[in-house]
């Protein structure tokens, strides 16, 4: 046994962090991650000699193979009960990896999974013919290859290729040790298997217990009743939490097992500091938490786009607009803030058949942002939202004037302002408000589209859902029965937080590629569309057809 365990301990080499595999075909190597813990991972499993071999099988605290793997043969089994080993058996002699490998190797303890899986990207891949998970470093870019060997009860191996499921050190309770897994399309990354079941083992080595606290950010700005997150993006997961002003903001932490978020809720306007203490290293972090009303704060920006489909097809390049909050100015003894409008347009300027210079976007051609200045200004009053300038309201020429867009004061039977046309804005009297969650976690209050599901505006942000953008309202026909136009918002940032993004996709199956494939088959004669109109066959046997979406007597149907 030490003449097998010298001879390993030579062959290993370390990959460096610019070799994303290993650097040869001398197997095995240690894999330097990039981990804030120093932990480097083996690049095959115990009992392989390549990175794509499939290795030993073991049971939770064996170090042998066996033909077949069930409670009754299990080692660890006692005349009523099964024996307690450890809560973490890395690096004893139950740790297979340790025992076959040597010293300064072991099977990784929960913490050092929990450090891979929050330190790593996952995908599914093959490695010489073999279906398994790769890892590849957010810090280094260097990957592992896991083969999906599945798990082996009493002689039988089960989920071959379909789920990776890899023994750590750490006890769950008397029948179940805790795995490194991902299972089928996804990541799951944990489970809670039979000690008995037989597993495979991939080594690591090296590291610390005490590594460094990290936070994604150290400045929060919300408003009042709304809460964010803060991702520990590195740290021993055993954390105090304290506000300095509780009665501004408080805190906690929320463990999602393989990484902990910290989140905040503001209760009243002002300023305090969350500070986040690691209880295992000492260290502590703080950060600054700002609560503001402002609905557009400096530096809030969204981004719209403009576009026309003819059949699928387009008519005219897109145009997307990005407008960013961007200082203020004074105007008639009332200070205004400068809203900055900016377009995309084609590196290399191109121009139509009459030699008319064409501006906007084809999605396909290099593109920039093309300043357009300071195009019109916001003031906020309240929970009221007023515009100023010339083209919001006209052509140039024209005298500029400031009109009420939104009012935020919402009741059941109130008229608030919903669009502009022909020269005023139009008012809409509020039926029912709902709620809304957005994608940064928090809910917001929300009227609907009239008789429908569509939003038509969110409380603190404005028009999501209709066709004329968020304060530069430009009507266009949203359906005439061939062609759809439309100008959304496709997304919304305040205080460097996403709140909105738009899925535009969805938008475009489901309001045009959809409607004009029902539109043709419509008389029900049992023909098979796509998606854009085009007519497959008559009456086809869908169990044949590709993968897709599909349409058939006017229903949408998916084929897998």
């Amino acid at each position: 046994m030490k003449k097998l365990i010298t001879f390993i301990a030579f062959v290993f080499v370390a990959c460096s962090a610019n070799a994303q595999f290993c650097p040869d075909d001398n197997h095995p190597h240690t894999i330097d991650l990039g981990l804030p813990s120093g932990t480097k991972w083996a690049c095959c499993n115990v009992g392989a000699t390549k990175p794509y071999e499939r290795g030993g099988c073991y049971a939770w605290g064996e170090t042998e193979e066996k033909d077949s793997y069930d409670g009754n043969n299990y080692n660890f089994i006692g005349s009523t009960d099964y024996q307690n080993i450890g809560g973490d058996i890395a690096g004893t002699e139950y740790d297979v990896a340790h025992v076959k490998w040597g010293e300064g190797w072991q099977m990784p303890s929960f913490d050092r999974v929990k450090e891979l899986v929050r330190g790593c990207s996952f995908s599914w891949t093959t490695m010489n013919g073999v279906i398994g998970g790769k890892f590849t470093s957010k810090y280094n870019g260097a990957i592992i290859f896991m083969p999906a060997n599945g798990f082996r009860n009493s002689a039988n191996v089960v989920s071959l290729d379909e789920i990776g499921c890899y023994w750590s050190g750490a006890y769950v309770d008397d029948f179940q040790g805790c795995t490194l897994s991902f299972v089928n399309e996804e990541a799951d990354f944990l489970s809670f298997l039979f000690r008995w079941y037989g597993l495979p083992v991939r080594p690591t080595t090296g590291g610390t217990d005490v590594v460094p606290l990290v936070l994604s950010t150290d400045t929060l700005i919300l408003s009042t009743d709304q809460k964010a997150r803060a991702t520990i993006t590195s740290g021993s997961d055993h954390y105090s939490i304290v506000s300095s002003n509780p009665e501004v903001a408080s805190a906690r932490t929320i463990d999602f097992i393989y990484y902990v978020e910290v989140e905040i809720r503001a209760y009243h306007l002002g300023e305090t500091t969350i500070t986040v203490k690691d209880e295992k290293s000492g260290q502590s972090v703080d950060i600054h938490v700002i609560v503001d009303d402002t609905y557009f704060p400096e530096g809030t920006v969204w981004e719209e786009e403009r576009h026309c489909y003819y059949k699928g097809k387009q008519e005219y390049q897109s145009q997307y607009y990005r407008n960013t909050i961007d200082g203020d100015t004074t105007i008639n003894g009332k200070t205004y803030k400068n809203v900055l409008l900016e377009m995309r347009t084609f590196d290399e300027q191109h121009y139509d058949e009459l030699g008319y210079p064409v501006y906007g976007w084809d999605r396909e051609s290099p593109w920039h942002w093309m300043s357009l200045g300071h195009y019109y200004g916001i003031r906020e009053e309240g929970d009221k939202i007023y515009c100023y300038g010339y083209s919001y309201f006209g052509y140039h020429g024209q005298d500029p004037k400031e009109i009420l867009v939104y009012d935020f004061d919402w009741d059941v039977g109130k008229d608030i302002p919903v669009y502009y046309m022909s020269g005023k804005m139009v008012n809409s009297t509020v039926t029912e408000i709902g709620q809304v969650e957005m994608i940064d976690w928090n809910v917001y209050d929300c009227i609907y589209q009239s008789g429908g599901n569509d939003l038509l505006q969110v409380k603190g942000i404005g028009n999501l859902g209709n066709y004329g953008g968020l304060l530069r309202p430009l009507m266009d026909f949203p359906w005439d029965g061939s062609t759809l136009r439309y100008k959304r918002v496709l997304n919304f940032t305040r205080n460097g937080r996403l709140i909105y993004q738009w899925n535009r996709d969805d938008f475009l199956e489901e309001k045009l590629d959809i409607k004009m494939a029902k539109r043709e088959s419509s008389k029900k004669d049992g023909a098979i569309y796509t998606c854009d109109g085009r007519r497959i066959s008559q009456g086809a046997d869908t169990h044949r057809l590709p993968k897709g979406v599909y349409i058939q007597n006017g229903r949408k149907y998916i084929v897998k």
